[in-house]
Order: structure tokens, then C-alpha cells, then sequence
């Protein structure tokens, strides 16, 4: 959903809000720079990019679910009966510690390449004006990008999961839309190997015709396109808090991270005393932490779980430093 759709969704969800407050929200938010909004997707933009793609190249969408993880018995802990309130409530191992939070993130291609180690190989395609187009330069033809056509300027990297465009020739088993990981790249002779299960598949260049705003062109390219991914990022990191709570920290300034010294010292600041200055009132404009209610009440206690989390950690991880032994 976008503009007037997404707004009147928000209103169907909160019918108690104020429809001239949540039109100033939205466009307020849509007007702030916030760089994660280039450097991720939401599961709005996967499903919209798996059904354009289903649609132009005629498959099955691939299903797009959201898992939440349930403990066996979901009785144990009931929910709230006061709806005002927010809590947390451990729930840990034999040893009483608890797991790590799944946090994942969907990233753009260009940014899901950055994040591979190694060597970025680039491969530009041979475009051909297949009717007369004499207002239109050949760097125009390379920057038309369709959703079933591959780019004119492809990056890969050795690891990377990329999906077909077409039929593989000498690979029946491979259909439009498989998912294939890059395991060998050599510019000098242009081979690209993908592996598939066990099976070992070379993708060879193919020759694509298409038609954009009047124009007929064919492109020689690798039928492929990078595939982003899922990848789960560590509760350490500094960019949690922005993207988790996007209202809070709608410019996307970044939190607590373990490199942050204390002014004119070598000491590290802790997440708790950055927690503490994050939360501190001050005598400034209004900031929207600590007018955002409930929304805020999340955001402590998510805090607090982090800081708890961690002082446990220590206590596992250090224990012959503790002396546990005598205690």
C-alpha cells in the first residue's frame, strides 16, 4: 500500500486516532531522510517483487510467511490482562539463561553484495537496437531495467544466491525462477558454475528480446538477477534501534554500540548508561521518545531485556573470573 491506501489502512487499524494527525505522521515520516528505507525491504516489497515476477514470467509466486517462535506450551504465560502494561518474561534453557533474539533483515541487492566477502566480478551485456531508434543513444538502451529481463550490468560475487530468468540450456532440472548459489566465477573466459542441491550447474550467456516504450532491442546476457536473503544480524548492533522502532528514530540515528568511549577517557560507555542518557528529559525541544506512550513503554523494556541479557552473558562466560566455585 502507498500514500492515500497506506494512510487509510492505518486509520482502519487505530479508529480512535485523530485522520488530520496520522495524515501529518505519514507524510512527516515520508519527508525525513532515513537511510535504511534504501538499504532494506519490508515484507511489503518482497511480496509485491515475487508477484510481478510470478506474473511476467508465468510460475507459481513463492509463499512469504512471517515465523513467530512459540514455546510448546503456550499456557505458561498468559498474556497480559492489563492492557496498559508491557513485560517481558525469560524464558530460558536447563541452565536458566536466555537464547538470543532472531533478528533478521531482508537487504537490497546492492547492499546484500556489499555484505559477501571477496571480490565483486562485473559483467556488461551486448545490446542491439532491433528497430530504427534513431533518437535513442545506446547508454539508454543499457539503463532499462525489467523485472524479466537481466540488468545490463551485473555484480556478483562468489557466494551470492542469484535466481534464473530463463531455462538453462544443458539443465532441464532448472526452471525460470530457480534459486542457485555462485560457488565459481572467471571473467577471463566468462563462466559462471552455480550449485544447486549437490549438482553443479553452468550458466551460460542467453539472448533476450524485449520492448520498452516502443523500443524492440535483444540484450546478450547471463540469465540471472542477484537474489537477496534473509540474514540474521547481532543483538549488538548499533542499528537495531532505528529500524525496529522507525517512529522513535525517524531520522535513523543508531544506538548503542560497544565502541563508544566515555568523554575524555579510554573507558567503553555500557548499553546501560547509554540507556540512562538516551532516556535522560531534557530541557529541549520535545523529543518523541518520551511523549510516545505505550510505544515507549516497549522500547524500556526491550532495553531492559538487552542489558539483563547481557549481564547474564557475562556471568556464564566469566566464571572462573567470578569464582563461581566459591559461591
Amino acid at each position: 500500500l502507498e500514500g492515500t491506501g497506506q494512510l487509510q489502512a492505518r486509520l482502519n487499524n487505530n479508529a480512535d486516532c485523530l485522520p488530520n494527525l496520522m495524515s501529518i505522521i505519514q507524510n512527516s515520516l515520508t519527508n525525513i531522510p532515513n537511510p535504511y528505507i534504501h538499504y532494506f525491504k519490508t515484507v511489503s516489497d518482497i511480496e509485491r517483487d515475487e508477484l510481478q515476477f510470478s506474473s511476467l514470467n508465468h510460475t507459481q509466486p513463492q509463499s512469504i510467511r512471517m515465523i513467530f517462535k512459540e514455546g510448546p506450551d503456550r499456557r505458561r504465560y498468559n498474556a497480559p490482562t492489563y492492557e496498559d502494561d508491557v513485560a517481558a518474561v525469560f524464558v530460558g534453557d536447563s541452565d536458566g539463561m536466555p537464547g538470543k533474539r532472531d533478528i533478521a533483515i531482508y537487504p537490497t541487492s546492492d547492499d546484500a553484495l556489499s555484505r559477501l566477502p571477496g571480490q565483486t566480478h562485473t559483467f556488461t551485456s551486448q545490446c542491439m537496437f532491433l528497430s530504427n531508434n534513431a533518437n535513442f543513444t545506446q547508454d539508454y538502451l543499457h539503463s532499462i531495467d525489467l523485472p524479466s529481463l537481466p540488468t545490463h550490468t551485473l555484480n556478483l560475487k562468489i557466494g551470492c544466491e542469484v535466481r534464473t530468468l530463463q531455462p538453462l540450456p544443458g539443465s532441464p532440472q532448472i526452471a525460470v525462477g530457480s534459486r542457485l548459489k555462485i560457488t565459481r566465477i572467471n571473467p577471463l573466459t566468462n563462466e559462471i558454475v552455480a550449485k544447486r542441491g549437490n549438482d553443479d550447474i553452468n550458466i551460460p550467456r542467453i539472448n533476450f528480446t524485449a520492448s520498452h516504450n516502443g523500443i524492440q532491442f535483444s540484450r546478450l546476457q547471463f540469465p540471472i538477477k542477484l537474489q537477496p536473503y534473509l540474514q540474521n544480524i547481532s543483538p549488538m548492533n548499533c542499528n537495531i534501534d532505528p529500524m525496529t522502532y522507525p517512529l522513535l528514530f525517524p531520522s535513523g540515528e543508531k544506538g548503542w554500540h560497544s565502541n563508544i568511549l566515555k568523554t575524555n577517557s579510554t573507558r567503553r560507555v555500557t548499553r546501560l548508561h547509554f540507556a540512562q542518557y538516551r532516556m535522560a528529559f531534557r530541557n529541549s525541544p520535545l523529543a518523541a521518545l518520551h511523549f510516545s506512550r505505550k510505544l515507549f513503554q516497549q522500547f524500556l523494556v526491550d532495553t531492559w531485556v538487552r542489558v539483563e541479557s547481557e549481564r547474564l552473558q557475562f556471568i556464564r562466560n566469566n566464571q572462573v573470573k567470578l569464582r563461581a566455585e566459591h559461591y
